[in-house]
């Protein structure tokens, strides 16, 4: 739950972060300065210094939850194979959960997006998801088919990027890495950040 706008304690940020109602807890503390999302109209608009021992303020964290951020999934590998033309697919959801699109492990579907894990979403609780961008950037590999790059993306919609492959007989494949962001400008250090390999195969003639 956020934190209230008035009358904000330091013993109700050291409940939101995990801790114990009225035990000893200062501003300094990690957790406390480590607190998953806090709002930008409050936090000066570049988050709250984790850095020990630096200035801050428990002004900065009104509206502030401790969410979790993550891009966890059973394989960060997601494949395609088809007759005609494979297409394998990454999305982040505006519902705040990860999808794929593939023939095989982890999602076993070609025709529609599925949740990659079901055990786990990018942000825990799903909460404000609209307040969050994700940014992807290519690594290695083939030129994707559809999906922006190198900009940072609201996740108040979808954000997809895919690569398809109408060539018999070939495999494409690329690396793109994909973070999370509390702002626009990518100011601070992301939420989270992992690379995923997406990989098309045709078959056309088999």
């Amino acid at each position: 739950m956020a934190l209230p706008l008035t009358n904000l304690s330091l013993n109700a940020i050291h409940v939101e972060v995990g801790g114990t109602s009225g035990t000893q807890v200062s501003l300094n503390d990690a957790d406390v300065r480590g607190i998953g999302s806090t709002d930008s109209n409050y936090d000066g608009g570049d988050g709250i210094n984790q850095t020990s021992g630096t200035q801050i303020s428990i002004g900065e964290f009104r509206n502030a939850q401790d969410l979790t951020f993550t891009l966890s999934a059973i394989s960060p590998s997601i494949y395609d194979y088809s007759l005609s033309t494979a297409t394998a697919g990454l999305r982040v959801g505006a519902d705040g959960y990860i999808y794929a699109l593939g023939s095989e492990a982890p999602v076993n579907s070609s025709s529609s997006y599925v949740q990659m894990n079901t055990s786990t979403d990018w942000i825990i609780p799903r909460s404000g998801m609209s307040n969050y961008f994700v940014y992807a950037t290519k690594i290695s590999g083939d030129n994707l088919t559809s999906g922006t790059l190198n900009l940072s993306l609201s996740l108040a919609s979808d954000q997809t990027w895919q690569l398809s492959n109408s060539t018999d007989g070939t495999v494409k494949s690329t690396v793109i890495e994909i973070s999370l962001w509390d702002n626009e400008l990518r100011n601070g250090s992301a939420l989270a950040t992992r690379q995923y390999t997406l990989s098309a195969e045709n078959d056309t003639n088999d």
